[in-house]
C-alpha cells in the first residue's frame, strides 16, 4: 500500500493555478521591477523554502513485509512495518524574472522525478566546474564521470511554475561539492 501527498502547506492558491499557464505574464504583485534580478534566466540553482512553504515535497508512507536471515543463514519472513519516505526537490532552472519577487522556475513535472531532476542538476554542475579535473585524476574518476554524464543526459519531463521567492529561505548555486568535502576543504 502507497499513498502520495504533494505539500503545499501555506501556499497560495495563486501558486498551484500558477503552473498551468507558465506561458503567461507572471501574477500581479505589483508594477515594481524585478526584486530577482540577481538571477541568471537558464541557470540553476540551489532554493531551500521555509518549512511549511516547500513548495514541490512528496511524501510517501506504506507497509511492507518485514524479512529477517535466521542463525542457519535462512531469510524468512517477519512482521509487517510501516515507513515514510520525503523528498523535496532544491533544484531549479530559472527561466524568466517576473514583477517584485516572482520568478518563472523550470523543474521536474511529475513527483516522482523530483530526485532524479536534483541529481541531473548537480550532475550538470559538477561537469561544468573545476571539479571535473579532480574527479579525472582519481582512479575511479572515469567511472564517476561517466555516471555523472548519464545523469545529466538523462530526459526528465519539465513544467514551468510562477514561484515567489518571498518564500525562499535561501538561493545558492548548485553544489558541486558534498557538505564532507567542503569541511574537509578548510
Amino acid at each position: 500500500m502507497k499513498s502520495s501527498l504533494f505539500a503545499a502547506c501555506g501556499v497560495p492558491l495563486l501558486l498551484v493555478l500558477a503552473q498551468a499557464f507558465a506561458d503567461s505574464p507572471p501574477p500581479r504583485e505589483n508594477t515594481s521591477p524585478s526584486d530577482v534580478s540577481f538571477l541568471e534566466p537558464g541557470k540553476d540553482y540551489m532554493i531551500r523554502f521555509a518549512e511549511g512553504s516547500d513548495f514541490f515535497k512528496i511524501t510517501e508512507s506504506g507497509v511492507s513485509q518485514s524479512t529477517y536471515t535466521t542463525e542457519e543463514g535462512k531469510t524468512k519472513q517477519g512482521d509487517p512495518v510501516t515507513w515514510t519516505s520525503t523528498i523535496t526537490m532544491l533544484h531549479y532552472q530559472v527561466v524568466r524574472p517576473g514583477g517584485g519577487s516572482w520568478v518563472l522556475l523550470r523543474h521536474a513535472a511529475k513527483p516522482s522525478d523530483f530526485a532524479a531532476w536534483d541529481g541531473q542538476r548537480r550532475a550538470i554542475a559538477i561537469l561544468a566546474s573545476p571539479q571535473r579535473e579532480e574527479l579525472e585524476a582519481k582512479p575511479d574518476g572515469k567511472e564517476r564521470l561517466e555516471r555523472l554524464q548519464q545523469a545529466a543526459e538523462k530526459k526528465i519531463e519539465t513544467s514551468e511554475t510562477w514561484v515567489n521567492l518571498n518564500h525562499a529561505v535561501t538561493i545558492s548555486d548548485v553544489p558541486t561539492r558534498s557538505p564532507s568535502q567542503l569541511s574537509a576543504d578548510s
